[in-house]
């Protein structure tokens, strides 16, 4: 995924889709480690989507891609839900 994110798009698109992992992963882990169950729940599976993505464009299937871009949503929110707090 990541070598079709490069030959499509080149650094710079690489560079952005990784660095947009990255402060994801890091929302994510912040809040997790706070308690917050969602957020344990969407770490897990945005690791595991993103270890699948190192040989297999998933990005573009429609059940897989659509969860990590949702993810990258839920961690992009401004505040978090306190509805699922542990």
């Amino acid at each position: 995924m990541y070598l079709e994110v490069y030959i499509v798009g080149g650094l710079v698109f690489l560079g952005s889709l990784i660095s947009v992992q990255l402060l994801a992963l890091r929302v994510m882990l912040g809040r997790a480690l706070s308690g917050h169950f969602m957020y344990q729940m969407s770490l897990a599976l945005f690791s595991l989507i993103c270890l699948y993505m190192t040989g297999y464009p998933n990005i573009y299937e429609p059940i897989t891609g659509s969860l990590f871009w949702l993810i990258i949503g839920i961690a992009a929110r401004a505040q978090p839900s306190n509805r699922f707090a542990a």
